[in-house]
């Protein structure tokens, strides 16, 4: 799957797949092996965490599948403190170049945590 040209249907094929492994013990594993493939795909080809991968960050679960998106998408939720903190602590988003919050609504205090987070060095689009 992986010597597959970047496109939207290997990466749709990939997340299918990494679905299959929530929970398992050989989840980073497969992480860190998929990591070197996509390192050679082109830069501008989006990388979208499907929604439950966001859900399942902001409910604090361990989200190494993250490592592999370059967008994460958060959208029609109201962000508190608990919820920024997950999205600033998480040591898997630092491929991340776009991050949305489309329809939802951020907390004085969660919007505090975004703003001083320097760990997004990729992040281009907010």
């Amino acid at each position: 799957m992986l010597q597959a040209p970047p496109d939207e249907q290997t990466w749709g094929a990939l997340v299918q797949a990494l679905e299959t492994f929530q929970g398992s013990q050989g989840l980073c594993d497969v992480v860190s092996y998929c990591e070197d493939f996509l390192a050679r795909w082109p830069e501008e080809f989006s990388r979208p965490a499907p929604s439950t991968w966001a859900s399942s960050l902001l409910a604090g679960e361990d989200t190494p599948h993250l490592r592999l998106v370059t967008h994460l998408a958060i959208s029609g939720r109201k962000l508190g403190p608990e919820e920024c903190r997950a999205l600033v602590t998480c040591p898997h988003l630092a491929q991340l170049t776009s991050l949305s919050f489309a329809h939802g609504k951020i907390t004085y205090n969660g919007m505090r945590l975004l703003v001083a987070c320097d760990r997004w060095r990729s992040l281009r689009e907010l």
